[in-house]
């Protein structure tokens, strides 16, 4: 579940069992969601997500954001 996200930095943070994971993101990672009267879902702490990444030197970069639930 999402733990923290930060715009600014495009950085956010997942907790996922036991472990916590950071990805980076850019404006071309693809979000996909669940909408709700036409808008997309907000994406905040306590989110299921499941993240396709791949590790680019030492961050792992969002390629794609499923948003499972809010």
């Amino acid at each position: 579940s999402l733990l923290q996200l930060d715009n600014n930095a495009k950085l956010l943070t997942l907790k996922a069992e036991d472990r916590e994971m950071q990805f980076t993101f850019t404006d071309q990672t693809m979000v996909i969601g669940p909408v709700n009267d036409g808008k997309p879902v907000a994406v905040r702490q306590g989110s299921k997500l499941k993240i396709h990444y791949r590790a680019d030197q030492k961050t792992n970069l969002a390629t794609r954001i499923e948003v499972k639930e809010p």
